[in-house]
């Protein structure tokens, strides 16, 4: 039999996915490991989706997304985001983990570096490498609330980096970037040759003032910068599997010659859907933001009552829970309290090796799981300090 090609091992495997199969596995858990919205998708957005259906309109879409898509998703970024976007610059792909993996290739070459945050999503290494990459990790600190420091990163610049991966606010810290870091960052990038790969999967969901979205920070037309958006979070879309590239429009115009070449398109009806969601009323979306800084706030009391240190997220949908008191490894640690108090998390570890010593709680949970989840949680960490 042939031999599969060498990217299929270079894949690391996700210690999120483990954890989810594990949570799957144990009867009565509460699930605090995965950033899946507990929300119901608006009606609003389905009700669009299921009228566009009924009339049996289901024709292939264009390669880059709908055009009133692309258009709306420019308004948005516009209004939202506050940067200038057209149409042009938008293409429409499955969930922002398509935006991503067409930004990257775009940007390297095979054998190319790409520098990704540590602690960061899980997914990054593992698209970098399909993407034919090298994936290099950068330092992001718990002694500066894991926000990026451009001191540690730029002397991580190289001669063989092609792209930087940004994201804010952070997966799995909640932090939010300071702007002028990121600034530093745009121009020490330009200067290199090096493109920044923006992820604002969690461009709205803040808690704390206004995240510093990478995109405004630099003329969209000849910067570094691609971002990837996604409709998932904001929303409560995960399953529809929308999201968007911005990008400058030379380089939007040869992602979706890529995208024609691998997957032709995100599927019309959920395209359908995102535009309801974009276009329609936000007061769903505004209320689920809401539910979940209160929950961020509900944590933080328990965890502080409980005299357990955690990063204070100031956005996204999780708290990341120091639990080197208790004396075990970040793995240890989650697969122990799944096994004695039926309670999922995710080991910092999976998310790089700056991650150890922590676990990351979801917030995208009911109120009642939470604590109860937490308070399973503080129990624990007390039995073995």
């Amino acid at each position: 039999m042939p031999n599969m090609s060498s990217r299929t091992k270079a894949i690391p495997l996700s210690g999120i996915r483990e954890m989810m199969d594990l949570a799957l596995a144990t009867p009565g858990v509460l699930r605090l490991e995965i950033g899946d919205p507990d929300f119901r998708t608006p009606d609003a957005i389905t009700a669009a989706a299921c009228a566009w259906a009924a009339e049996n309109r289901m024709s292939y879409p264009p390669n880059s997304g709908l055009p009133e898509l692309r258009a709306a998703a420019a308004r948005k970024v516009s209004r939202v985001n506050g940067f200038a976007c057209e149409a042009a610059n938008v293409n429409v792909t499955i969930g922002a983990t398509g935006a991503l993996y067409l930004a990257l290739l775009a940007a390297i070459e095979p054998g190319d570096e790409v520098l990704v945050p540590d602690p960061g999503w899980a997914g990054y290494p593992a698209m970098v490498a399909l993407a034919g990459g090298v994936f290099k990790a950068y330092p992001l600190r718990a002694e500066n609330g894991f926000r990026l420091d451009f001191d540690d990163v730029a002397p991580l610049v190289g001669p063989r980096t092609r792209a930087i991966i940004v994201n804010s606010p952070s997966n799995p810290t909640g932090a939010v970037n300071d702007a002028a870091e990121l600034r530093k960052l745009i121009a020490h990038a330009d200067r290199h040759g090096v493109w920044v790969i923006a992820d604002e999967c969690y461009d709205e969901v803040v808690f704390d003032g206004t995240s510093a979205c990478v995109g405004t920070l630099a003329p969209l037309e000849g910067s570094p910068v691609l971002s990837a958006f996604s409709l998932s979070k904001t929303y409560a879309m995960t399953g529809w599997r929308v999201g968007y590239l911005v990008a400058p429009k030379d380089i939007s115009a040869q992602v979706t010659r890529m995208q024609a070449a691998s997957v032709a398109s995100a599927a019309v009806i959920a395209q359908r859907a995102a535009l309801a969601a974009l276009e329609g009323p936000q007061d769903a979306s505004a209320a689920m933001i809401v539910a979940y800084r209160r929950r961020r706030d509900v944590a933080t009391a328990l965890l502080d009552a409980a005299a357990i240190p955690y990063i204070r997220p100031q956005g996204a949908m999780y708290v990341f829970v120091d639990i080197r008191a208790a004396g075990l490894s970040s793995r240890d640690f989650a697969l122990t309290l799944l096994r004695e108090k039926a309670v999922c998390t995710t080991p910092g570890d999976a998310f790089g090796t700056n991650g150890e010593g922590f676990v990351r709680v979801s917030l995208a949970c009911a109120d009642a799981d939470l604590a109860e989840g937490l308070s399973r949680l503080g129990q624990f960490v007390a039995a073995r300090r």
